[in-house]
């Protein structure tokens, strides 16, 4: 299991109650990047033929919150492949971005994930208010 806040860890189990988290994160946050301030656990990680793809959610020094995609390696999950440069998700639209009773604005953060057909269906939520769908 990949957790945490502002870095990511990873986490094992033998029986799926008791977890062991490694000492080491396997994922930082990255300066002049849009997860400079955080990096955080999205939805459960797929494993596909070229590795365990982890989407995550993050925020910049702006306090904008931004997902992004991870690739970590079969053989050895601890290891990053490969990581987006740029966001997959960010907030665009109104009810994203602007909100009277949200208590944080400019927010997607990706919470569920589905391949079907060969496509990606992201369920998040957006503007601290609402839930939303995105596919890719």
């Amino acid at each position: 299991m990949y957790c945490g806040d502002t870095n990511l860890w990873l986490a094992r189990s033998d029986d799926g109650i008791n977890w062991n988290r490694d000492p080491d994160p396997v994922m930082k946050p990255r300066p002049a990047h849009f997860d400079n301030v955080l990096v955080e656990s999205g939805p459960a990680p797929l494993v596909t033929d070229d590795g365990i793809l982890l989407v995550y959610n993050s925020c910049d020094d702006t306090g904008r919150y931004n997902a992004g995609a991870a690739l970590f390696s079969l053989e050895d999950p601890r290891h990053l492949v490969q990581r987006t440069e740029g966001p997959i998700l960010s907030p665009t639209e109104d009810y994203e971005r602007d909100h009277k009773h949200a208590h944080l604005t400019d927010v997607v953060f990706i919470e569920g994930m589905v391949e079907r057909d060969g496509q990606y269906i992201f369920y998040y939520g957006a503007g601290d208010e609402h839930v939303a769908v995105a596919t890719a």
